[in-house]
């Protein structure tokens, strides 16, 4: 039988019971373009990508991690509730405004 563990606070996730949530992250490298590069329109950006992609056939695995990842957790009805409300578990800053005495 297979058992669910909410991967936040580690409570066991009772099957049929108990609602349980599933959580992707998808996380990939943003990789910006230089758009001041007004004269190289003429520019071959395949062989650009050649380029980069020999460089880089040694060392995939590792890059590859870099550029792009996923990931999968499992949460208890609680959690979801606190992770949908605030993903990064940041406390809010509060802001204190003085008077212009």
């Amino acid at each position: 039988m297979i058992h669910y563990t909410c991967d936040r606070c580690k409570k066991r996730i009772a099957d049929g019971e108990e609602l349980r949530y599933e959580v992707r992250i998808e996380m990939q490298m943003a990789l910006d373009v230089d758009d001041d590069q007004s004269g190289d329109d003429d520019r071959d950006h395949l062989n650009d990508v050649d380029e980069l992609l020999q460089r880089i056939d040694d060392e995939c695995e590792e890059l590859c991690e870099q550029f792009y990842q996923t990931r999968r957790f499992d949460l208890c009805a609680a959690c979801y509730e606190q992770f949908a409300r605030n993903p990064f578990s940041v406390e809010p800053q509060i802001q204190v405004g003085f008077s212009e005495n």
